[in-house]
């Protein structure tokens, strides 16, 4: 944890020369902060808002069950990457890894597709309830205050029917699959979209449904990667980090 966020309920009603006093009870952040921190009153620490500024916190009293300070926002948390992802929705376990990484490294809108080789049992996981908390699990990690758009789309077919055309127009859309494809060009300005299939790959009729919406498919090389490998591969070519 790089930075301690907070919901805008848990500040309380008082205040002190502009700095707001906020509370936590969450019993995994507060043992975070004693045990991994080592923190104390009188300590220092990175804090944020969700959705707003970050800044510094002076921690003014920590129990086990409570942990409260005075927080002092001025600075914005960093840009978004200009990129949406589209993703077949992987395997449970898999997808807590992928948010993270996709919180982490700031992408900005998340869509999760069932596609032909997604089993479908995986929409039934309890992994689908928690997705907030594996985004702030990346914002923590990145220093970042704003989560990322979820979108979850069960309908392959409603999907590239009545939302596709409206995600990638006016943008550079890249399909990674694996294939024998001439590396393209990744023009770094602009919006881009991310199109990323299942372990097996998309079908080649899920293929042309994207191609026909101006998909360029792009290959990382005669190595299939796993999901969660090639994502921040691909999001490092295309914006240098």
């Amino acid at each position: 944890m790089n930075i301690l966020l907070f919901n805008p309920s848990q500040r309380l009603d008082e205040s002190e020369h502009g700095r707001d006093l906020i509370e936590i009870t969450d019993i995994e952040q507060v043992r975070h902060i004693q045990e991994v921190l080592k923190l104390k009153e009188g300590s220092h620490l990175q804090v944020g808002e969700l959705g707003g500024l970050k800044g510094k916190g002076l921690i003014t009293k920590l129990t086990e069950s409570a942990l409260r300070f005075k927080a002092e926002l001025f600075e914005n948390p960093p840009e978004k990457l200009p990129c949406i992802v589209i993703l077949a929705l992987p395997r449970p376990q898999q997808l807590k890894r992928i948010l993270v990484h996709l919180s982490s490294l700031g992408v900005k809108e998340i869509h999760l597709l069932q596609t032909q080789r997604v089993e479908k049992n995986y929409w039934q996981s309890p992994t689908l309830n928690n997705l907030q908390n594996y985004l702030i699990e990346g914002l923590e990690q990145s220093i970042d205050t704003i989560l990322p758009e979820v979108f979850l789309h069960k309908n392959f077919k409603l999907f590239i029917e009545k939302n596709l055309t409206d995600i990638c127009r006016n943008r550079q859309v890249w399909l990674a699959h694996p294939g024998d494809f001439v590396e393209a060009t990744i023009q770094k300005h602009g919006e881009h979209v991310l199109l990323i299939g299942p372990e097996g790959g998309f079908i080649q009729e899920e293929v042309d449904c994207f191609t026909q919406q101006g998909a360029t498919a792009v290959s990382l090389g005669k190595r299939i990667l796993k999901v969660e490998t090639a994502i921040p591969v691909l999001l490092a070519k295309m914006f240098s980090f």
